[in-house]
């Protein structure tokens, strides 16, 4: 008997092996193999992570794509790409703070570096402005208080706000030439035939003035006075007549009729006095100012810039601009309104703002040029019909 059920326990046993291994152990074969079976072609072998570097590219893909970009060389466009990841590297890192006050943010010439900015972008220079303009009527006020530099018409109270956008020109583009010192006073200029005459086509020619007044540095740069002082002396046409090519080339104003004649002279203010200033602007609507234009300032994409890399002392300066109005901001506080010459796509629709009241940031107030008091008139500001359009 206990022969017998050994012999059953042993057949007992062989089955359930004989089961398993041929059973379930088949069936784990088979779905191992299904497991590490190989697509064709070798598809999915290596699938990578995205990286920052990969993902870079992808953005600097869809920059190029998206302003137009087209580089003569290989060499030129791995220099775009690294100037475009160090300032994308920069804005990133700057917006993550909580304690800024504007933000950074890419725009047409992110993909280049701050010296080509300065070079091409910039160009507020006394050293390329010419030693012979003849019309100059400087009034170096620094050093008096506020009422000795007020005139009988001018209003001593301002109001905490002010905001000259609505009589402004359109927003222009310098491209790649260091003509500011021409785009910040015809931008004042214009802001006059609009308030002045109406003149809807209020479109001066920077053009003209970068092609003729030769004895400055065209896109190597100017004073903002001279453009003044080239007018005076000869007049001004229409951008229309008269188009922007971004380099200087030979003098064509001959050609033209004259839609801007004046008859007067202008003043340039040098004080640092950010009240001054304010009383200015005020009064007499859009200033020329000029600045340091920081790396961080070419970023600048909105909000009220404050940044420590801007000096305030009164040999640093590289751009200019103009003040068209002030006010303050719950968040970011005192701030002036400046409208630049570097397109729609910089800063906040072309316009930005800067702190006030913060230790003259940029040295927005050192020196002030704006059309004399005696120009603001029908009789010495000349909108004439003599277009040729």
């Amino acid at each position: 008997m206990r022969g017998d059920l050994k012999l059953i326990l042993i057949l007992v046993v062989v089955c359930v092996c004989f089961i398993s291994t041929d059973g379930q152990g088949t069936k784990a074969s088979v779905k191992k193999s299904e497991v590490t079976k190989k697509p064709p072609n070798g598809a999915g072998n290596h699938i990578p992570k995205p990286t920052k570097s990969a993902a870079a590219k992808d953005k600097f893909a869809e920059f190029k794509k998206k302003h137009g970009k087209a580089y003569r060389s290989a060499q030129e466009e791995a220099e775009a790409r690294k100037a475009y990841e160090q300032n994308s590297k920069n804005d990133e890192k700057h917006n993550q703070q909580r304690n800024k006050t504007y933000r950074r943010g890419t725009n047409a010439y992110s993909d280049k570096s701050h010296d080509w900015k300065v070079k091409n972008r910039m160009g507020a220079s006394k050293k390329a402005s010419s030693p012979n303009n003849k019309n100059k009527a400087m009034k170096k006020k620094a050093g008096k208080s506020l009422s000795a530099r007020m005139s009988d018409t001018e209003t001593p109270e301002v109001p905490d706000s002010a905001n000259w956008t609505d009589w402004n020109s359109p927003i222009r583009d310098q491209a790649d030439c260091g003509a500011c010192w021409i785009y910040a006073p015809l931008a004042v200029l214009e802001y006059l035939m609009i308030v002045i005459r109406g003149d809807t086509e209020a479109n001066l020619s920077e053009q003209e003035i970068l092609d003729c007044n030769i004895a400055d540095g065209g896109c190597d740069g100017g004073w903002p006075t001279d453009g003044f002082d080239y007018i005076i002396e000869n007049g001004l046409t229409t951008e229309r007549s008269y188009p922007y090519v971004a380099y200087q080339s030979d003098c064509f104003a001959k050609r033209f009729g004259k839609v801007l004649i004046i008859n007067n002279t202008y003043e340039e203010e040098v004080s640092g006095d950010e009240e001054y200033l304010k009383h200015l602007v005020y009064n007499y609507g859009p200033i020329v100012v000029v600045i340091y234009a920081s790396d961080s300032f070419t970023q600048y994409a909105g909000g009220v810039f404050s940044e420590s890399d801007c000096p305030n002392d009164m040999d640093s300066y590289n751009h200019a601009i103009t003040v068209v109005g002030y006010g303050t901001d719950p968040d970011g506080g005192d701030y002036w309104i400046i409208k630049n010459s570097w397109g729609l796509d910089w800063g906040e629709y072309g316009y930005g703002r800067i702190a006030r009241n913060q230790e003259n940031m940029c040295g927005i107030a050192n020196y002030a040029m704006m059309p004399s008091s005696s120009w603001i008139s029908e009789t010495n500001f000349n909108i004439t019909n003599n277009r040729k359009n």
